[in-house]
């Protein structure tokens, strides 16, 4: 398991990437400028501090345009809108829509993904119901495009949870039925804990108290099972905040490296 970084580490490389992106910048080389705000962003993120990230996310963002990098682009609406969305406040979360709408209409099909799950939740959170379901949705149907079981599995849930919110009961049944279908072919056993949950609950909502108890007592039955921990699974990857661990950040700045050499 890795263990967050002291304060004052992130500090000194903090200190660290600012003299480098000074010294790219005397130097002109505008690429490595942009990776050091990246880095300076993410170090931000470690501590918390999400208005000075989303300053050197813009700066990345505008290298980024400059130097025609969409992959780059995509990841620098990403981080801002997370960083938005993460300060909360109904002026963040306007603020998070409008970058991740940026993001959604840059980004490649599983960015899409991305982009749409953390509109449904921007939207859910500021109670445009409507807008989340139909986000959680499209989020869905792109995870179906590319194929990523874990993918459908956080789109069922989040539009289960935006259904049953919406009134919507018998879709979000099936949707949280769907959830715990392919929660349990991953053997996600957090996932298909919360499945369960989330199938008691509408259960109660519809007044059926021998199926809900039914639900809940398996959802405690598989979260004792669970007793390693390794129910934090693939499904976190999805997360909110990890959205920015794009998996092809470090593959595109290799390119970058190696273009330059």
């Amino acid at each position: 398991m890795e263990r967050e970084q002291p304060s004052f580490v992130n500090r000194k490389h903090l200190s660290d990437a600012k003299m480098l992106a000074s010294a790219n910048r005397r130097a002109g080389k505008i690429r490595y400028e942009g990776i050091s705000y990246y880095r300076m962003g993410v170090l931000h993120d470690n501590l918390k501090e999400y208005k000075k990230a989303i300053g050197q996310y813009k700066k990345f963002l505008a290298i980024c345009k400059r130097t025609n990098d969409t992959v780059g682009e995509a990841l620098a609406y990403n981080c801002i809108a997370v960083d938005f969305q993460m300060m909360g406040g109904a002026n963040n979360l306007e603020k998070s829509i409008e970058y991740h709408t940026k993001h959604r209409d840059i980004a490649d099909v599983a960015g899409k993904f991305t982009s749409y799950s953390n509109l449904g939740i921007a939207y859910q959170e500021m109670g445009d119901l409507d807008q989340a379901v139909h986000n959680h949705q499209n989020a869905l149907r792109h995870a179906i495009h590319i194929s990523s079981l874990e993918g459908e599995s956080v789109a069922c849930a989040n539009l289960g949870v935006a259904g049953a919110a919406h009134g919507e009961i018998s879709t979000a049944r099936a949707c949280a039925e769907r959830h715990l279908q392919l929660a349990a072919s991953m053997h996600d056993y957090k996932s298909e804990a919360d499945a369960h949950r989330q199938l008691g609950q509408l259960a109660v909502a519809d007044g059926d108290f021998d199926f809900a108890r039914e639900e809940f007592n398996q959802a405690l039955e598989i979260s004792q099972s669970d007793v390693t921990g390794k129910a934090e699974t693939k499904r976190a990857r999805f997360a909110l905040g990890l959205a920015k661990g794009n998996e092809k950040l470090e593959a595109h700045m290799r390119q970058i490296a190696e273009a330059m050499q």
